[in-house]
C-alpha cells in the first residue's frame, strides 16, 4: 500500500508542471506525458491515467480530454471497472466545464453504476457531487441538494480534504440560490477552513467570493468588503486574474446597492478587462458581469444600454446551458422594457420568467418576445416579392399579349393565395389571443381565490391575537386582584381575625393561585404551539401508566368533591403518540370532568382499537354542556369559561389546547353532552401520524 501511494505521489509531481504550463505540441513531437506513457506497461499506464484524470478534472489543458478518453478506453479494454469508474467521474466533471451536459450526465450515471457495483465510496462521492452540479446548473436545486448530501456522506468517510471542501462549497451554493443565507454561510465557512489547511489559494478565492455574495444579499456590506479585501490579497499573491474578476464584480454590485454608481462602474470595467484578457466568453462569470453592467445602466437611467447587456447575458446563459440563471435574466428584461415603455416585450419576458421559474420551457410561448423579429422578417419578404413583381411588370410590357394574360392569371392566383395565407394567419392570431385571454382569466380567478384564502387566514390570526391579549389583560390580571386583596387582609388584619377566618381566606387564596397557575400553564403550552416550538416525538407506549399518573395528580381535586375516577384501559393496549402531549390532554379532559361533576359521582375512562386508531372515552355524569356551546369549544375567538359545580373557575383554553394536541397527531375529538345528564368526550389517535 505504501509503495503504491509513493508511486501515485511521484506521478502527480511528475505531471504537475505539464498541467499548470501546457505546451503546444509540434507535429511529430509528443509532449513529456505522452513520452512517459510510452514507457509503461498497460497496468502501470492505467494507474497513470487514473492519476491524470484527477489532475485534468478541473483543468482545460489542451491534451486533458484526450488523456481522459484514452484512459477510459484502456480501462475498458483491461476490464478494470473501478479504474473505469474513477475516470468516468472525472470525465463527467470535465464535460461540465465544457457545458456539454448530455455527455456529462451519461458519464456520471455510468460511474455511479460502477461505484454501486463495487461499493466504492470514492467513486460514489465523486459521482454524486457531479450529479449535484449537473442539477444545480439546470436550476433543479432540490435534486442538487439531495445529491450533494449523498456525496458528503461518502466523502466524509473516505474522501480527501480537497474533495470534501469542494462538496461543502457546492452545498453552500444551493442554499445561496434558495436564499437560506445562514446555512449557506455555514457550509462556505466549513469549506474555507479545509481549503486554508490545504493552502489551495485559487479554490480559497472561489469560496471567499461565495461568502461575499452571502454578505451582499444580507446587506452586511462591511463584512463583505473585509472578505473581498482578503480575497484580493490572495489573488495578488497567486496571480489569480479570474478570481480578481469575480471579486471586482461583487464589489461593484455592492457599490451599486449603496448608491455609488461611478465607483461601481470602475469595478465592472476592471472585471470586464480581466475577462477580455482571459478570453472568458462563457459561464456564470460572463453572465454575472453582463447582469451587473445592465443594473448599472439601469441605475443611471440608460435603459437602452441596459437592455443590450441583458440580451448578451441571455445569449451567454443559453449558449452555456445555464438554465438556472434564465428566470433572473427574464425578470430583469421584463422590468427594463417596462422602463422603456415597450410593454409588449415586457409582458412577453414576464411570461417567460414565470414559465422558466416553474421549469415549463415551451418554445411556443416565446411568441411575444420574437414578434418584432417575425414582423421584420415578413416585411423583408414582402419587399422582396414586390421587387420581383416589378421585374414581372417590365416583362409584361415587352412580351406578347398571350404572355401578358398568363402572367395576369398567375398574379391573380398568387394574390388569392396570399390573401388566404393572411386570413389563416389572422385566424391563428385571433385563436392565440383567445387562448391568452383564457389563461389570463384563469390566473385572475386563481389569484382571487388565493386572496380570499389569505383574508380568511388573516381574520383567524387577528381573532387569535385579540383573544390572546384579552386573556392577558383580563384573565391574568383579575385573579391577581383577588390574591392581592386577600394577602392585604391577612397581612393587616390577621392579629384581629379568628383562626377559622384566616383558614378560609388562605383556602380562597390557594384556590385562586391554583386556577391562575393552570391558566398560565395552558397559556404557555398554547403559545408554544402557536410558535411551533414544541418538539413532536411520537412513540409506541402503554397509555395505562400515563393515565394512572394523571389520575394520581388530580386525586386531590377529585377527593375534595368525592368524585371517583375509574380507568378500564387494558395493560396490553399500545398507543402511538407523543407521551407528554398525551398526558397534557388527559390532564385537561379529566380536570374538566371533575370540575363539572357533582359530589360523589363517577368518571370513567375507556379505550379500545377501532379501524386503525386507538379511541379513548372520558365519561362523566355532570351538569352537561348546552348544545349551542359545543361548536365554540375549540375556537380561540369564541372561548367561554363556565364555573364548575363548586364554583371552580376555568381558563377557557383547556379544550382548545387539547384540540391542538390531537390535531398534531392527525387525530380527532368529539363531544357528546346532555344537560343534567353528563358529557362523553371521544378522542381518536391514528396508529401512525404519517
Amino acid at each position: 500500500m505504501k509503495t503504491r501511494l509513493m508511486k501515485v505521489v511521484f506521478l502527480i509531481i511528475l505531471t504537475l508542471p505539464f498541467l499548470l504550463f501546457p505546451q503546444k505540441s509540434s507535429a511529430g513531437k509528443p509532449n513529456p506525458v505522452d513520452k512517459k506513457l510510452e514507457t509503461l506497461s498497460d497496468k502501470d499506464k492505467l494507474a497513470y491515467y487514473v492519476t491524470l484524470s484527477y489532475a485534468f478534472r478541473d483543468s482545460l489543458a489542451p491534451d486533458g480530454m484526450r488523456h481522459l478518453q484514452d484512459g477510459l478506453a484502456l480501462s475498458k479494454r483491461l476490464k478494470q471497472r473501478e479504474s473505469e469508474g474513477e475516470i468516468l467521474a472525472n470525465l463527467a466533471f470535465r464535460y461540465m466545464l465544457l457545458y456539454d451536459y448530455e455527455n456529462s450526465l451519461n458519464c456520471v450515471v455510468e460511474a455511479l453504476k460502477i461505484g454501486t457495483e463495487y461499493n466504492s465510496p470514492k467513486i460514489l462521492g465523486s459521482g454524486y457531487n457531479d450529479l449535484g452540479l449537473y442539477y444545480y446548473y439546470r436550476g433543479s436545486y432540490d435534486k442538487s441538494y439531495d445529491y450533494f448530501l449523498r456525496s458528503l456522506r461518502f466523502r466524509s468517510k473516505s474522501g480527501t480534504k480537497k474533495e470534501l471542501a469542494a462538496t461543502l462549497n457546492n452545498t453552500g451554493l444551493v442554499f445561496l440560490q434558495i436564499k437560506n443565507y445562514a446555512s449557506a454561510l455555514d457550509y462556505f465557512e466549513r469549506s474555507l477552513t479545509l481549503k486554508n489547511e490545504l493552502e489551495d489559494k485559487r479554490s480559497v478565492v472561489r469560496t471567499i467570493c461565495n461568502i461575499a455574495l452571502c454578505y451582499k444579499s444580507t446587506a452586511e456590506y462591511e463584512k463583505a468588503y473585509r472578505i473581498i479585501d482578503s480575497g484580493l490579497k490572495i489573488c495578488e499573491i497567486s496571480n489569480n486574474s479570474g478570481g480578481r474578476s469575480l471579486l471586482y464584480n461583487i464589489w461593484g454590485d455592492i457599490l451599486l446597492l449603496q448608491g455609488k454608481p461611478k465607483e461601481a462602474l470602475a469595478k465592472y470595467k476592471a472585471t470586464l478587462a480581466n475577462y477580455n484578457y482571459l478570453r472568458f466568453k462563457k459561464g456564470t462569470g460572463a453572465v454575472d458581469i453582463c447582469l451587473s453592467l445592465s443594473r448599472y445602466y439601469k441605475a443611471v437611467n440608460n435603459s437602452a444600454l441596459a437592455a443590450k447587456y441583458l440580451d448578451t447575458a441571455l445569449f451567454i446563459a443559453k449558449e452555456s446551458k445555464l438554465n438556472g440563471m434564465l428566470p433572473r435574466i427574464y425578470n430583469e428584461l421584463s422590468e427594463n422594457y417596462e422602463l422603456l415603455q415597450n410593454f409588449k416585450l415586457a409582458s412577453g419576458y414576464r411570461k417567460l420568467y414565470s414559465d422558466s421559474k416553474d421549469s415549463l420551457y415551451n418554445l411556443e410561448k416565446n411568441r411575444v418576445i420574437t414578434e418584432m423579429q417575425i414582423l421584420y422578417s415578413v416585411e423583408e419578404q414582402e419587399k422582396e416579392l414586390q421587387a420581383k413583381k416589378t421585374e414581372l411588370y417590365f416583362f409584361y410590357f415587352i412580351g406578347a399579349f398571350f404572355t401578358l394574360v398568363i402572367i395576369a392569371l398567375f398574379w391573380m392566383l398568387n394574390q388569392k393565395k396570399k390573401n388566404h395565407a393572411k386570413l389563416l394567419a389572422k385566424n391563428a392570431e385571433i385563436l392565440e389571443q383567445q387562448a391568452l385571454l383564457s389563461r389570463t382569466n384563469a390566473a385572475l380567478t386563481a389569484s382571487e381565490m388565493i386572496t380570499k384564502q389569505y383574508a380568511e387566514e388573516l381574520k383567524e390570526i387577528i381573532a387569535t391575537k385579540d383573544k390572546f391579549f384579552s386573556i392577558l389583560a383580563h384573565d391574568l390580571k383579575a385573579p391577581y386582584n383577588i390574591i392581592l386583596g386577600i394577602a392585604e387582609i391577612i397581612a393587616e388584619e390577621s392579629g384581629k381575625m379568628a383562626p377559622e377566618d384566616i383558614k378560609s381566606l388562605s383556602q380562597q387564596l390557594y384556590e385562586t393561585a391554583v386556577v391562575q397557575y393552570r391558566l398560565l400553564e395552558n397559556l404557555l403550552e398554547w403559545g408554544r404551539f402557536q410558535r411551533d416550538k414544541i418538539i413532536f416525538n411520537p412513540e409506541w407506549f402503554s397509555p395505562t401508566e400515563s393515565v394512572e399518573i394523571v389520575i394520581q395528580i388530580l386525586s386531590g381535586l377529585a377527593d375534595k368533591k368525592g368524585v371517583v375516577i375509574r380507568s378500564s384501559i387494558s395493560q396490553s393496549l399500545k398507543l402511538y403518540a407523543d407521551r407528554n402531549m398525551f398526558e397534557t390532554m388527559v390532564r385537561n379532559l379529566l380536570s374538566n370532568a371533575i370540575k363539572f361533576s357533582s359530589r360523589n359521582q363517577l368518571i370513567e375512562i375507556n379505550a379500545e382499537k377501532q379501524n386503525g386508531s386507538t379511541v379513548f372515552e372520558f365519561i362523566d355524569n355532570g351538569v352537561g354542556i348546552p348544545a349551542e356551546q359545543i361548536d365554540a369549544l375549540f375556537k380561540i375567538e369564541q372561548t367561554v369559561s363556565t364555573p364548575g359545580t363548586d364554583k371552580e373557575k376555568g381558563t377557557g383554553l383547556g379544550l382548545i389546547l387539547c384540540k391542538e394536541l390531537i390535531d398534531k397527531h392527525k387525530g380527532s375529538i368529539e363531544v357528546d353532552s346532555k344537560l343534567q345528564v353528563g358529557t362523553k368526550v371521544k378522542v381518536a389517535f391514528p396508529d401512525t401520524t404519517s
